[in-house]
């Protein structure tokens, strides 16, 4: 069976293997650093809402050093030497996000952080992932969110055809996910999820997931004067050093149901790139360009 990683959803399928074959310096750069740093502190801060922010973040900070000495993987002199302001950056990304995302939150159950996914989708290929965090509201709706720090925010077009937030999606309708045994228990009894045995377990009969891209660097408040949306789609002037709206920070997807064999073939196209060794170049990453109407999304019938 071979195992497809979300890693292999990269822009540049060649990077993507060289990266399967370990071929990389083994360097950990700010941005890969910070980056990890900030998803550990996330999860104590979900699993553990009493946990003061400087701590959290300390143990993030050891942990994440730690685990990329474990993985074989140092820490850039630019990661050793700016540590302390790559801290002060993330507490403030913290301190934004438990002012006012851990709100939102509340009304919902956590169902866990760092979620092992599991979706066949042939008889010889399944991808395997893990969520950043997964919660249910009192409805039965899941919440899939993924946490992404990154220099430019992505828009929403190319979210409605990221295929990694697609196939979290497909999980949840066609797949499976791996719940620690309290959770599986209260997924099964309070959300009526089916139970596949040893804390695997899916959604039925339950209202579609939604899917989140949470852009972090989006929390620090405006620079500058703007004229932006607001929450409820109104222009309004935003000044300096007001909050951004929360549409801007938690990007929702509405992936369209009947999408999930449309998103299945995508994932196994790239799946057959690395399983016959086609190492196809793009230089880029997606964005706009003449093909841009005939690029599938996953918020849509494609038969429609």
């Amino acid at each position: 069976m071979f195992e497809l990683h979300t890693s292999d959803f990269d822009p540049c399928p060649a990077r993507a293997m060289l990266r399967r074959e370990g071929k990389y310096d083994g360097v950990a750069g700010v941005a890969l650093t910070r980056g990890l740093i900030a998803h550990s502190a996330l999860e104590i801060m979900h699993n553990e809402p009493d946990e003061l922010l400087t701590s959290a973040l300390q143990r993030a900070v050891a942990g994440t050093i730690n685990q990329l000495e474990h993985d074989g993987r140092i820490p850039s002199d630019a990661v050793m030497n700016n540590l302390s302001e790559m801290e002060k950056e993330i507490i403030e990304i913290l301190d934004h996000y438990k002012r006012r995302i851990l709100p939102v939150t509340s009304r919902w159950t956590l169902l866990g952080t760092e979620i092992p996914v599991h979706w066949e989708l042939a008889e010889d290929v399944a991808l395997s992932s893990h969520i950043d965090a997964l919660f249910v509201t009192d409805e039965g709706k899941p919440i899939i969110w993924d946490w992404k720090w990154r220099k430019d925010a992505i828009s929403f077009s190319d979210l409605s055809r990221n295929l990694q937030l697609a196939c979290y999606f497909s999980c949840l309708l066609d797949g499976q996910v791996l719940l620690d045994g309290e959770s599986a228990e209260l997924a099964v009894d309070k959300f009526n999820w089916y139970d596949m045995g040893e804390c695997w377990c899916y959604p039925q009969d339950c209202p579609t997931p939604d899917v989140a891209w949470i852009d972090l660097p989006s929390l620090k408040p405006y620079t500058r004067k703007v004229v932006a949306n607001d929450d409820n789609g109104e222009q309004v002037q935003f000044y300096k050093g007001d909050d951004r709206p929360l549409s801007r920070i938690i990007k929702t997807i509405s992936h369209h149901p009947d999408s999930v064999e449309t998103i299945k073939k995508q994932a196994l196209m790239r799946a057959r790139l690395i399983m016959e060794d086609k190492r196809i170049f793009i230089p880029q990453g997606c964005s706009h360009c003449e093909c841009e109407a005939w690029c599938t999304r996953f918020d849509m019938n494609e038969n429609i």
